[in-house]
């Protein structure tokens, strides 16, 4: 077989898209010596995504969400003869593509108001609409559908209306340097040279509306206010100097604080290269991941495979990631929150079992499974096409 895949969502920034495509490449690299694939990707990427023979890396010079890529990336895929194309997000363009595979994260553009809330009204819209008319193109044009949970399989029936049957679940999984770290100093260190606190709560991710961090730090502040107990809140992600311009999400954030008078509690910590996040999740005391939505949940796997207490909403794909190894709480109960952080700070042996549960948890997942069962979707479309 000649497999294109579409890694475009991949930037310097690696959000779930990015690490997902990213992870599912080098891993089919591994399992797969015989196929040939053709890897398109951004144009001035430092360097290969990934290097065997029989993987290609062609760059392509508009981004993937962009009306240029629906009218002309098409061309670029017909001229490579392909097979099999696999877009790992759910636009694509709108002809020249033979046995189209799509990877569906979630529907959080469509299902979610205001996920588009950081344009004006206009942008709002033409997002909105192009999202919906695209996506829906692309599972109804695919031979196959890869949804990450079987929430999103849900989604993407219910919203497009198409037969379950030809929707795959293969879930996501962590990198191997996602692991519990015995290692005191290693960590002291770490929180030195990011001027972390020693005793801290973390959450990780974007401070888009569906992340529900406003209601995080009202919990945080009732916590802080009910028992005083000498921890931090630290919210990490902000990406204000990859975009050079203010995301008006965390000034909302930073009100918030400022309005609770806990500035000298809450810390807002810039975006963190990939290979250092498994020290961040290790040393902090717990995890919080209190999302209204999420198609997978990446970062509570992250957080649980790591060995870190996690506290997560049960909407959603959550209850499915972390299984029991997370306290899970009502996204929209702030009592109940701050009454979980307060339970599972002052209480070792809840700490240790939600621990040792968290590392069994994330056993189940696995990159080289879900390179396996890729390669079986192709496989398979190839057999019926």
């Amino acid at each position: 077989m000649r497999i294109g895949i579409d890694a475009r969502g991949v930037y310097r920034y690696m959000d779930g898209v990015g690490r997902y495509s990213f992870s599912l490449i080098r891993h089919l690299a591994s399992v797969d010596r015989v196929n040939e694939y053709v890897i398109f990707r951004n144009q001035g990427t430092d360097k290969p995504l990934v290097e065997a023979q029989n993987f290609r890396e062609y760059p392509v010079g508009f981004p993937a969400l962009s009306l240029r890529s629906c009218l002309f990336f098409g061309q670029v895929i017909r001229k490579e003869g392909l097979d099999i194309f696999h877009a790992l997000f759910p636009v694509t363009p709108l002809y020249g593509i033979r046995n189209l595979i799509v990877t569906v994260h979630d529907l959080m553009a469509l299902n979610f108001p205001g996920f588009f809330s950081d344009r004006n009204i206009v942008g709002q819209k033409a997002a909105y609409y192009f999202h919906k008319v695209m996506m829906r193109l692309a599972v109804s044009k695919s031979k196959k559908v890869i949804a990450v949970s079987h929430n999103t399989k849900r989604d993407v029936v219910d919203l497009f209306g198409i037969d379950g049957n030809k929707i795959s679940v293969i879930h996501e999984a962590t990198e191997p340097h996602f692991h519990k770290i015995e290692g005191v100093g290693v960590l002291k260190r770490f929180r030195e040279n990011y001027h972390l606190p020693e005793r801290f709560i973390l959450y990780l991710g974007n401070a888009k509306p569906y992340k529900n961090l406003l209601f995080l730090i009202r919990a945080f502040g009732l916590f802080h206010r009910q028992w005083d107990s000498g921890y931090k809140l630290v919210v990490a992600g902000k990406r204000e100097r990859f975009y050079q311009k203010r995301d008006r999400h965390y000034e909302a954030l930073c009100q918030q604080v400022k309005g609770l008078g806990i500035q000298e509690h809450v810390e807002f910590v810039d975006y963190l290269p990939d290979e250092k996040l498994p020290l961040l999740y290790n040393a902090a005391e717990l995890f919080v991941f209190p999302s209204l939505y999420e198609g997978f949940g990446l970062p509570a796997l992250e957080a649980i495979s790591c060995g870190t207490p996690t506290i997560a909403s049960k909407t959603s794909s959550l209850p499915e990631v972390v299984g029991n190894a997370a306290v899970l709480i009502d996204p929209h109960n702030v009592d109940e929150l701050a009454d979980s952080i307060h339970r599972i700070l002052a209480d070792r042996e809840l700490r240790a079992s939600l621990a040792a549960r968290g590392l069994a948890q994330s056993e189940n997942f696995s990159w080289e499974k879900a390179a396996r069962e890729t390669l079986e979707v192709y496989r398979n479309t190839m057999l019926e096409s």
